[in-house]
Parts: structure tokens; C-alpha cells; sequence
């Protein structure tokens, strides 16, 4: 779907790693993330949006997006809005595992993270499992910078373990 340097991520929501409270709210109007997406479009680049709140998924995705990264707590108004528009879900599970078991840690997160962190372990594999059921086109990404790289493959793992896929979701895949 994306090739090397065509593609450019907005942070259309705050993130479980961010000194936030809550790292769901919308950072963006959706008509911010439009001109965002026509001044890509004007030079021939996607937009693809960091997003866990279900508010900054639907904004992000009226607003043209080419694809959502984590989606962790979207909704089914947003499941319905991704299968309208053709938005690709990249859930990073293993992102949303990986920190859920650092914040298990005593002190390897601050206190307003841990919780977060903590918290969307559960959530995001099975948000992965409703979206893939009620049809929304996937693509495999796995935010890389919050566990060790040569673990990228437990993506797979998580997403078979979500919906039974097995040699389906390679060809969903490939």
C-alpha cells in the first residue's frame, strides 16, 4: 500500500507513552487533518494518523487519512466510517502488548503512563479481532520503537490468536 517516502503520520490523538492523562482526546479538527491530506495529496504523499480515541479515528478518517495506526479504543461508528471510506487499520498489537508488559515493571514507566499502558494491553487485540470480523481492510505494522526489533513476527502471532486466521492471514497480508 505504502512505498518508501510517500507516506507521512499525523499524531491525530495523544498516545499511551505521553505524559497525558488520557492520551485518546482528538489533537486535531477535522479540518486541519483535511488541509493536512490535500497538501500531501498535492505532493503525491498519504497520510497515515497515530490515533487510539474513537473521536480523533473518525475525524482523522473524514478528513481522508489512507490509514489509522493502534485504533485501540475505536467504535463501531468508526468501524462502519473505515469500511465506507477504504481506511486501512494498522493495529499494532504487539506495540499495545509490549508496553501492557513493561508497565508490569516497577518504575519502567512513570505513574501516568503505567496506567495507561497497563490498561491497553487487553483492549487492543481484541479491538483487532472486531475490526478484522466486521470487515475492515488490514495492513501489518508494528511500531517497532517500543519493544525489540528482531520481535516484529509476534504480530502475527497476535493477530492468529485474535481471529484464528491462520494461512488466511498471511494471504490477508501479502
Amino acid at each position: 500500500m505504502f512505498q518508501k517516502g510517500i507516506c507521512r503520520q499525523i499524531t491525530a490523538s495523544g498516545g499511551v507513552l505521553s505524559l497525558e492523562k488520557d492520551g485518546t482526546g482528538a489533537q486535531f479538527s477535522e479540518e486541519e487533518i483535511k488541509a493536512i491530506v490535500q497538501t500531501a495529496k498535492d505532493y503525491k504523499m498519504k497520510v497515515a494518523a497515530h490515533a487510539h480515541g474513537a473521536e480523533a479515528i473518525k475525524r482523522a478518517i473524514l478528513a481522508g487519512v489512507a490509514s489509522i495506526e493502534h485504533g485501540i479504543y475505536m467504535n463501531d461508528e468508526d468501524i462502519t466510517l473505515f469500511k465506507q471510506y477504504g481506511t486501512y487499520y494498522i493495529p499494532t498489537i504487539i506495540a499495545g502488548k509490549s508496553v501492557a508488559d513493561s508497565a508490569l515493571k516497577p518504575g519502567y514507566f512513570p505513574d501516568i503512563v503505567a496506567h495507561k499502558a497497563r490498561a491497553v494491553g487487553p483492549v487492543i487485540q481484541a479491538t483487532f479481532g472486531k475490526a478484522y470480523k466486521a470487515g475492515v481492510k488490514i495492513a501489518f505494522g508494528t511500531d517497532a520503537g517500543v519493544y525489540a526489533h528482531d520481535k516484529n513476527w509476534m504480530e502475527f502471532v497476535y493477530m492468529n490468536e485474535a481471529v484464528c486466521l491462520h494461512w488466511k492471514l498471511l494471504k490477508l497480508l501479502l
